[in-house]
């Protein structure tokens, strides 16, 4: 039985089949030497074109950055699917409620905000 060779180029044994019928030298089409390079000179052309800078999206703001994306009578309802943190989240964006104390109404203990708490 004859060795097959990576259908990509790299020389390499083929030991795993594509669902395409394609035969690769690893389990990921990415990780074939052939793929890295040309993804790599890839990459470094964008750089010097100024299509990609090394930053990518740090400091710049997401789209929903603030928003409530869900309707409120969804969030707000008997054994709603939304996590804690985003309920948390909608209820001081709306200001339903403030980051004090019910009994006392201080809102910091020796310089620190309070947590809202589910139970």
């Amino acid at each position: 039985m004859a060795i097959k060779l990576c259908e990509y180029g790299c020389g390499q044994e083929a030991k795993f089949q594509l669902k395409s019928g394609k035969w690769i030298c690893n389990k990921n089409w990415t990780r074939c030497s052939i793929n890295k390079k040309k993804n790599a000179l890839g990459v470094k052309k964008a750089h010097k074109n100024g299509k990609c800078t090394s930053k990518g999206l740090k400091g710049k703001e997401g789209w929903n950055k603030g928003k409530i994306l869900n309707d409120i009578n969804t969030i707000f309802t008997k054994n709603s699917n939304f996590d804690t943190g985003y309920v948390k989240k909608v209820i001081l964006q709306l200001k339903l409620k403030e980051y004090k104390c019910l009994k006392c109404d201080i809102s910091n203990w020796n310089g620190t905000n309070f947590r809202i708490r589910s139970y």
